[in-house]
């Protein structure tokens, strides 16, 4: 029994302040991503549908976790349809520069090359 991923379209959300205070570790969390998507359960490796059902639930609540927390540290800036959106990185290293959302193709959250003044003038 494959159990798929779905992801909606859905518009990009104001960033709580909170959140876009917090470090911005989308690079590190893509890492970790990448690593637990290598770790899917599948069902044939379980004896039952009731085992796999239970070993994917914990997995994808896990997958969340890491998913939703690459948005610390970043401001909505822009929503360019379809779940993409063009984020402005608040804190850290990046401070100040322009990265795309392209999860909905999983892509992670990737650098655009731009700062803020760069992209608004673009």
């Amino acid at each position: 029994m494959a159990v798929e991923r779905y992801r909606p379209c859905y518009p990009a959300q104001p960033t709580p302040t909170g959140k876009a205070a917090l470090p911005f570790v989308a690079e590190t969390l893509q890492k970790e991503l990448d690593a637990l998507s290598a770790q899917e359960p599948k069902a044939e490796a379980f004896a039952t549908d009731d085992a796999f059902r239970h070993a994917f639930a914990a997995w994808d609540a896990r997958y969340e976790e890491l998913y939703d927390a690459q948005e610390v540290g970043v401001v909505f800036l822009s929503e360019q349809g379809c779940g993409y959106s063009s984020l402005l990185v608040m804190t850290g290293l990046h401070k100040g520069t322009v990265w795309e959302d392209l999860r909905p193709a999983d892509s992670g959250i990737a650098p655009t090359g731009l700062d803020f003044g760069q992209w608004y003038r673009r």
